[in-house]
Formats: C-alpha cells, structure tokens, sequence
C-alpha cells in the first residue's frame, strides 16, 4: 500500500493538493506517513480495526478537511461522499 500512497501523493503535491495518510501502529514508519502533509493515527495493526473500518477513515477525513477539500474540488475525487457501513 505504500508505494501506490506515495504514488498519488507525488501526483497531488504537483497539483497543490495537501495529502493526509492514516496509518495504523504497523505502519507509522512507511513512506506514505513519513511524505504525507499531515498523518494521523487511526488504529491497531490488525486491518479490520483500521483500515477496514470505513467509519474510522470517514472520521479522520471529516477532521482534517480532507472530504470537504474531495467535495468542493471538481478535480479531485479522493472520497466518495457515501461509504456503506
């Protein structure tokens, strides 16, 4: 995952974009965390109590700004403005 994470990131940043990655315990020293404008913690390494848990993300997205930067931008679609429990 981290390598596809810093992928976009390159992407954005040339665009003007700010980047937010979460990350769980696992995964606080990879790249996509360390390049990220902002970082934030979100969970235990084992991914159904992370990252598979859609509630936690659209949590963090809604904190940082990063659904309302998503909803407002025509451009850039980073998050749906729906995901199913």
């Amino acid at each position: 995952m981290g390598e596809f994470a810093c992928r976009i990131r390159r992407t954005v940043k040339k665009l003007g974009i700010q980047t937010v990655a979460i990350y769980s315990d696992a995964d606080r020293d990879s790249l996509h965390v360390k390049f990220a404008d902002e970082a934030v913690r979100f969970g235990p390494p084992p991914a159904k109590l992370s990252y598979l848990r859609s509630g936690s993300i659209l949590q963090v997205a809604t904190m940082t700004g990063a659904q309302d930067a998503a909803e407002n931008d025509s451009r850039n679609a980073i998050l749906p403005h729906r995901v199913p429990p």
